[in-house]
């Protein structure tokens, strides 16, 4: 399965010649300056975190997190730290949460390794061979992403298509169909994704009906100030809108940062959520599964869609 993966990626990179940044969050320039000249690390802590680690699945359930850093800043470095207090809170092992960061070591959080290609190719790789379809992963990406011009041949005819990317480095970016593929290959039973960076848009893939998908903005719009995603993690430590719902859903939290997040209110963030075989109305953080005495016929309804702080229940309460 990895090696159909790794042919499916090659095959996509050498269809698709970057040839013109069309945008990329004010760092267009800056990237093409800078590729060229960076030279990304080679992922030596996380070989050798890796290697301390069962390299088989071990039949029990595991909760593992990976936190990405795409050419971080400090705010999403102060995202990945609260993402990380949330996911220990929620019940998350330390041994099963790896966090990376374009820069490398950070007193925000233990970081795994520098966010580079080949240490993400290298933990999906992992992933792949140890996740169990009991298990649950989740993947939260912060930093900023390109939308690029590309072309594409075809039975021997050229087009012209727009590529959304995350920038992982200085140096490098992965194509939203890159990364699609490495959660692809992974069989988790629950998975779930959040992608908060400019141009990445919702994924549709029939691979990834086991997953929650959710971004903040869409393949041709940009995401403002890092706010929702900060939004989103803080409504897991508030205190549930009804006596008898229990504790805080995905949904929940998503529904309860559109209405906190005040970029959102204005418009300069579209988040949305999506998903296939798994309602996130009654999915915890962890993965499992939990139903509230709280009606949720407009959940089903409002999934996929792009929400506004009418849709939502519980305004007053996110506020």
């Amino acid at each position: 399965m990895l090696d159909e993966v790794g042919s499916r990626i090659r095959d996509r990179c050498a269809a698709l010649t970057m040839l013109v940044s069309l945008s990329g969050c004010g760092l267009g320039t800056w990237f093409k300056e800078t590729r060229f000249a960076f030279r990304p690390p080679d992922p030596v802590d996380l070989e050798q975190r890796l290697r301390s680690l069962p390299d088989a699945p071990n039949h029990r359930v595991d909760h593992f997190a990976v936190l990405i850093g795409a050419e971080t800043e400090l705010r999403h470095r102060g995202n990945l730290s609260m993402a990380y207090q949330v996911l220990i809170e929620q019940g998350y092992d330390r041994d099963e949460v790896f966090i990376f960061d374009s820069e490398g070591g950070t007193p925000f959080f233990p970081n795994t390794d520098v966010t580079t290609r080949a240490s993400l190719s290298l933990l999906f790789d992992y992933l792949a061979r140890v996740v169990e379809p009991h298990d649950t992963l989740l993947v939260y990406v912060t930093g900023h992403g390109r939308r690029v011009a590309a072309d594409e041949e075809s039975r021997g005819a050229a087009k012209r298509l727009g590529v959304s990317t995350v920038v992982l480095n200085p140096g490098e970016e992965v194509s939203q169909d890159e990364f699609v593929a490495w959660l692809e290959a992974v069989p988790v039973g629950v998975g779930i994704a959040f992608f908060d960076q400019c141009y990445f848009g919702q994924i549709s893939s029939p691979k990834l009906c086991n997953w929650v998908t959710m971004t903040t903005s869409a393949e041709d719009e940009t995401s403002h100030g890092v706010s929702f995603p900060r939004a989103f993690w803080n409504a897991f430590r508030a205190t549930p809108s009804r006596s008898d719902a229990g504790p805080i859903t995905v949904y929940e939290a998503f529904k309860r940062a559109m209405v906190a997040d005040v970029a959102t209110r204005l418009g300069q963030n579209r988040p949305r959520i999506a998903h296939a075989c798994v309602n996130p109305a009654g999915l915890l953080l962890t993965g499992q599964s939990f139903t509230s005495q709280e009606d949720t016929k407009d959940d089903a309804r409002a999934l996929g869609q792009t929400l506004t702080p009418s849709d939502t229940e519980h305004g007053s309460d996110a506020q």
